[in-house]
């Protein structure tokens, strides 16, 4: 296993968004909206 490193390109095995860092909570941030948009599409169906 490999340390966590913010300095790394992230990316989203989701959507396949990539982004260059981690610094600043990015890539955390884009997950917890893609969370919330699985969220509200299973609320619906």
């Amino acid at each position: 296993m490999q340390p966590y490193d913010a300095k790394v390109v992230q990316n989203c095995e989701i959507c396949r968004f990539k982004l260059p860092h981690n610094k600043q909570g990015r890539f955390t941030s884009h997950f917890e909206q893609i969370e919330k948009i699985i969220v509200d599409l299973l609320a619906t169906t």
